[in-house]
């Protein structure tokens, strides 16, 4: 069997007059006839194996219509030309700069973010973030006409071949691009010299916020964004007015104490000595989850103060309990106040955990004071019965004391003292 594969005439007049010259018995077509006189039946012998192929000489040559990625190369090669286009020269407003009739109003950039992560570091008064930014405005030096492609927009790689405004982040720390594989940043230019411009961005923003109140207090991050050499004269940033900030739903809950509440944006100016700058700023507004402090902090010392309570309802004579159920809270409240002192020094939780072991305290002293004075009325009462163990003055201190203050009536007065001294803590504090 025989194979025929149809080829034009460009492949047949380039390589069957070198067959035919070396060889013009192999071939039943002379190479000298023209392409007119070359019917559709007239076919040409390739070679003489079992498989052969043969060369259909009618069939025109046509040229294959160029691909979506060629015409956008094309395009965008004619735009990036750099006889046309010099990135390093500020785009103009206007709609015919090409005619030297652009105005001398400054270029628009409307901004908006995608927050992919977020991360409140209260400790470091810091806000970890991973950041999608965007910014869109006109360079009409980029205008294309695309009548045939009927592409929307063309893709271009690099960022260093157009002009980019130069937006930095001024409440920032740290801020880190992602590169891997390929640096991830989008670039759009649409036929009207539209340009959008997207970048990945992880960044550490500073974000100072008071903790006297805390844990009732409502900490506020910004995020503020700046042009670093462009006057107000010549560059403008605005947030875009359909959602200027786009939050990921799942980091609406932050962490387990903490949760975003609101955003708020709001466009603004930075003067320096070298001019009026313009600005953006972002405002996050997060709420603590107060639930939480209960479970871990107050509902645990308001506990342990009950149990130094309790122990007012226990007889002195039973020391061991009656001391293990004043001295074990104040130990623990103890521990609670030095491990918050390095984090959550002269915050509002800290002077409750202060104010606990206060009250602690003093019913440990309490007891302590009743001891004493159980041993003082122990001593009387044996020398009342002609037992010397102490002298005369002593002796007569003790009668006076345990004339006026009665072991039995100190644990009534403490009680009485210290559920007053409770009530009134929790009131001033949570009032």
């Amino acid at each position: 069997m025989s194979r025929c594969v149809h080829m034009d005439r460009r492949y047949l007049f380039s390589n069957l007059s070198t067959r035919m010259e070396n060889n013009p018995s192999h071939c039943s077509v002379r190479y000298w006839d023209s392409p007119a006189s070359i019917s559709e039946d007239k076919v040409v012998k390739v070679d003489d194996q079992e498989e052969t192929s043969l060369i259909s000489l009618t069939s025109p040559y046509r040229e294959t219509k160029p691909t979506r990625n060629e015409k956008a190369h094309a395009i965008v090669t004619q735009l990036i030309n750099p006889v046309r286009y010099d990135p390093r020269m500020q785009a103009q407003s206007g709609a015919d700069c090409e005619h030297s009739t652009c105005d001398e109003s400054p270029v628009h950039v409307k901004v908006n973010t995608f927050v992919r992560q977020m991360r409140f570091d209260q400790a470091q008064m810091l806000l970890d973030t991973q950041l999608i930014f965007r910014m869109e405005w006109n360079d009409p030096r980029l205008t294309y006409l695309d009548n045939s492609s009927h592409l929307p927009y063309v893709l271009l790689d690099k960022p260093s071949d157009i002009w980019v405004p130069d937006l930095f982040l001024s409440s920032e720390i740290r801020t880190d691009r992602h590169d891997f594989i390929i640096p991830n940043v989008l670039i759009r230019i649409y036929p009207n010299g539209d340009v959008l411009y997207s970048t990945r961005i992880s960044s550490k923003l500073n974000c100072i916020v008071d903790l006297a109140h805390f844990p009732f207090d409502s900490p506020v991050c910004e995020l503020t964004a700046a042009s670093y050499a462009h006057t107000t004269d010549d560059l403008v940033f605005w947030w875009k007015e359909k959602e200027p900030i786009q939050i990921d739903r799942a980091i609406k809950q932050i962490s387990n104490d903490i949760h975003l509440d609101k955003v708020t944006t709001r466009s603004c100016t930075s003067s320096t000595t070298t001019g009026e700058y313009t600005c953006i700023k972002a405002q996050f507004f997060f709420k603590r989850n107060l639930g939480i402090y209960v479970v871990k902090i107050y509902a645990p010392c308001l506990f342990l103060l009950l149990i130094a309570y309790s122990g007012f309802f226990v007889k002195h004579t039973v020391s061991s309990v009656r001391s293990l159920l004043h001295l074990l809270p104040t130990l623990l409240l103890a521990h609670y106040s030095f491990s918050f002192d390095r984090e959550f020094a002269n915050t509002m939780v800290h002077q409750w955990i202060i104010g606990c072991l206060v009250i602690a305290l003093g019913s440990l002293i309490e007891f302590l004071i009743l001891i004493y004075m159980h041993e003082v009325q122990r001593c009387e009462k044996l020398n009342s019965r002609g037992v010397g163990l102490m002298g005369s003055s002593f002796k007569e201190d003790a009668r006076q004391t345990m004339r006026h203050y009665p072991v039995s009536n100190l644990d009534i007065l403490a009680r009485v003292v210290f559920f007053i001294a409770i009530g009134i803590f929790n009131l001033a504090y949570f009032l």
